[in-house]
């Protein structure tokens, strides 16, 4: 576990490797044309780049996890790349095991109730949380910004733990209580179809089960298999789902208090992927409810943070705050890039960042009064046939008119290809190996935000397979 003296110190180390590169991170691929970004490397890091290979290109963000020595042909790109991985939360000793490599969730063998990535989400951490609850007495949760309420539902049904699911948009509330509904019946025979599994029996259905002299989904459950033990129980009045805004600085106590008496003096806060600035708030509440003695938030959405703000997402820390230190939008959105998912597809980026780094420049000259804010397409590529057609769909949905033709649209296509193509793709490949970095910056900006409020037993945990989830760590903390 580290101390505040520890966190800082890592923290220190990690923005010192980021400053330089800050103006780097801080670009936006759409200008790379237009602004000549590629210049922003030093010449011998363009030269090393430019001489690669597509397949070596492709395959340069895996290097980032490997040992694999490119000094002969690349010198200060895998100078780059070993300053990197010396930077990283592991090496920095910041990240605190799970140890829930052993643990059996009955999740892990239920039908599918929910999408896979989230399944895998819900499973590892729903394992964390309830050996928390237990190692801590903790009474209930709190699940801030609890979306469609997959984590709450099954901590209530399957763990038989008081949840109050809030989320500030109502129709997720509503989507929450009419899933919860829906499944209410058919949880009794999930679980023994699950517990079936485990056995490693094939998983039997309601038919069969009501033969026999057993009533449908009645089939008795060895109790050793399951993980509580109330297991058996329904989840009647244990999920109070909530739309409801949380204002900083506020005592959640109270509305825990109301909604089950006699337990607001030792309760949970928990958030998986807390959206932008909602991670920040968990932690502030947490700080400002006295009854509240757990915390478990995985951030996520970094580019929605806010700065320069009295309730500012970033930084959080006083250490990071009497530094000055910020980050753009297009540094925090680079945080957000998955980059494991990169480094093992070893592939180049889609034709699609090119088209949308020339439309740049053509609407620099067509439209010069659109602001750039306001030039906002979404994903046309993918219904283009090419860049022409790409162009043209762009117009109409920027209401742009111009007497521009085909012929040079694609004119300027071609020619821009030919001098920015493999410079783009240089550059998206070698900016995308910051992404952890500017991660690790945040989050342990956040542990230290903890720790100097005197939560010294605070720490990240890697909870999720990066490749399945890219936003894998969770702030835990204990007060």
């Amino acid at each position: 576990m580290s101390t505040p003296t520890i966190t800082s110190s890592a923290l220190d180390k990690l923005v010192t490797l980021l400053t330089p590169h800050l103006e780097l991170v801080n670009t936006c691929m759409v200008d790379m044309i237009e602004q000549d970004l590629f210049s922003l490397l030093a010449v011998q890091v363009q030269s090393e780049l430019l001489s690669m290979t597509e397949d070596q290109l492709g395959r340069l963000p895996a290097l980032l996890f490997t040992a694999r020595d490119i000094s002969k042909e690349a010198p200060e790109v895998d100078s780059m790349l070993d300053q990197l991985r010396r930077h990283t939360l592991e090496v920095l000793d910041l990240v605190k095991d799970s140890n829930l490599e052993m643990d059996t969730s009955m999740l892990e063998f239920w039908d599918k109730i929910m999408p896979e990535k989230k399944t895998h989400e819900v499973c590892q951490m729903s394992k964390l949380v309830i050996k928390s609850v237990k190692n801590n007495n903790i009474g209930c949760l709190v699940d801030l910004g609890s979306g469609k309420a997959y984590l709450s539902q099954v901590l209530a049904t399957l763990h038989s733990i008081p949840v109050v699911a809030i989320d500030s948009q109502e129709g997720n509330t509503r989507g929450a209580e009419i899933r919860e509904k829906n499944l209410k019946v058919k949880w009794q025979g999930l679980k023994v179809r699950a517990v079936e599994r485990m056995e490693g029996k094939s998983p039997s259905n309601r038919k069969k089960r009501g033969k026999g002299g057993k009533s449908k989904d009645t089939l008795e459950v060895p109790r050793e298999k399951v993980e509580s033990t109330k297991d058996l129980e329904t989840s009647d009045n244990l999920l109070v789902p909530l739309t409801q805004f949380v204002e900083e600085g506020s005592d959640i106590g109270e509305l825990v208090e109301k909604q089950f008496p006699g337990k607001s003096n030792n309760f949970g806060l928990i958030g998986l992927h807390t959206c932008g600035n909602l991670a920040p708030t968990s932690l502030r509440t947490f700080l400002s409810s006295p009854g509240a003695k757990f915390l478990c938030n995985v951030g996520c959405c970094y580019n929605h943070l806010t700065q320069d703000s009295p309730n500012q997402g970033f930084p959080l820390s006083h250490h990071l705050l009497s530094q000055h230190f910020t980050l753009g939008r297009s540094a925090r959105m680079l945080a957000v890039q998955p980059l494991d998912r990169l480094a093992t597809s070893n592939t180049l980026p889609n034709k699609s960042l090119l088209w949308r780094a020339v439309l740049e420049i053509i609407l620099a000259r067509v439209a010069p009064s659109l602001p750039k804010e306001k030039r906002i397409i979404g994903r046309i590529a993918t219904k283009s046939n090419n860049f022409v057609d790409y162009a043209r769909k762009a117009f109409v949905k920027l209401k742009v008119e111009t007497e521009i033709s085909d012929e040079e649209l694609l004119d300027i296509f071609d020619k821009n290809k030919n001098k920015f193509g493999a410079k783009l793709q240089c550059l998206y490949q070698y900016r995308a190996l910051f992404s952890p970095l500017v991660e690790a910056v945040i989050l342990t900006d956040r542990l230290l935000f903890l720790q100097e409020q005197g939560v010294s037993n605070s720490s990240l945990v890697r909870l999720f397979d990066r490749t399945i989830s890219p936003r894998s760590y969770a702030i835990v903390a204990t007060k």
